[in-house]
């Protein structure tokens, strides 16, 4: 009996001792070599227990999935370039590693836990099928892709009724849109570059067509400027500058008033105050200028800035020219569109 219970005992120890002493599993070392690329997203945790190497394995495996993205998110940018040459949508790449890190994933399946006893750390692997991820994304593109092309729809209305500016203010709405769809987007091409190709190939061209379908509706709307007496030559001819910058059109010599289609009125209040009496009075003005763009009577984009600059001057008459660097600094200060 003694023997047999002491054979017993040396059993269950060697079997013990090979489970914490087993040469590590192929996936420890090489955890592609198990689940390739091509099929799989995958990574490798560690930590003194099963649980926090979990963790740091799905850490680890969404911190590669931001690195492919944003490896794909270049790609894309190197290929919209303009005539001159230079990369549109940078912003892009920031916006895309920023969805891909707050990302959370579903269907990750991890490996049986691997006891280094040596290191006396637990290793796990965690592993997604791209197939799995491509499906979970494609659900969450859909809410922005649905709204940027109503939004298209809209646009596209507007301008068929001779509403340019309204099209344009539509896709300015849209693009925010486009750019959460692409962010989404780069993450489904990561996974399956030919499904997302095929699936999303025209809804890819219209994210990166707004800024230069906004742009022609911006040239088709042609602008006449109404100003008061306190506006002068030299602000109004900054704010055709700034107005032609953004791309409208400005009605002048040689153009037809008839294909006018929006007023710019423009107003500057000066603020006026006085400030003692007789030859010691003082004018004060704090000027701000505000700017309806009309269509006929509607007003379809209201602009206003106040400067935060007193001016000061002892001549009423020359109240207004003092105050015309001020309405300047306004106008180069804060984006009219």
């Amino acid at each position: 009996m003694k023997n047999k219970t002491t054979l017993l005992f040396i059993a269950i120890f060697n079997l013990g001792f090979s489970i914490f002493s087993a040469s590590a599993p192929s996936w420890v070392n090489d955890i592609a070599s198990v689940y390739p690329k091509n099929q799989y997203f995958s990574a490798l945790g560690y930590g003194k227990d099963t649980e926090s190497a979990r963790l740091n394995a799905l850490g680890t495996l969404t911190q590669n999935i931001q690195s492919s993205v944003q490896v794909v998110t270049n790609s894309f940018l190197s290929e919209q370039q303009d005539e001159s040459g230079k990369v549109s949508r940078n912003s892009s790449i920031e916006k895309s590693v920023q969805v891909a890190s707050s990302l959370t994933l579903t269907g990750v399946d991890y490996t049986e836990p691997y006891f280094n006893k040596k290191k006396k750390l637990y290793y796990v692997g965690a592993f997604l099928e791209n197939e799995m991820l491509f499906e979970q994304i494609s659900v969450k593109a859909e809410r922005p892709l649905k709204q940027m092309n109503s939004l298209l729809e809209r646009a596209e209305t507007m301008a068929k009724e001779n509403d340019p500016f309204n099209s344009y203010s539509i896709l300015k709405d849209a693009q925010s849109y486009a750019d959460d769809f692409l962010s989404w987007y780069y993450i489904m091409y990561t996974a399956d570059k030919k499904q997302a190709f095929s699936i999303y190939k025209k809804d890819v061209a219209n994210a990166y067509n707004l800024p230069v379908i906004m742009k022609e509706y911006l040239s088709e709307c042609l602008i006449s400027i109404k100003s008061d007496t306190n506006f002068d030559k030299l602000n109004r001819d900054k704010f055709v500058s700034i107005l032609k910058k953004s791309g409208f059109s400005i009605a002048g010599e040689g153009i037809n008033t008839s294909k006018v289609l929006y007023t710019a009125d423009v107003k500057v209040i000066l603020n006026l105050k006085t400030e003692g009496d007789g030859d010691d009075t003082l004018y004060v003005a704090n000027p701000s200028i505000s700017i309806n763009l009309l269509n006929k009577d509607s007003i379809l984009y209201t602009w206003t800035a106040e400067s935060n600059e007193k001016i000061i001057s002892y001549d009423k008459s020359n109240i207004s020219k003092k105050c015309s660097s001020s309405i300047s600094k306004l106008l180069d200060e804060y984006p009219i569109f």
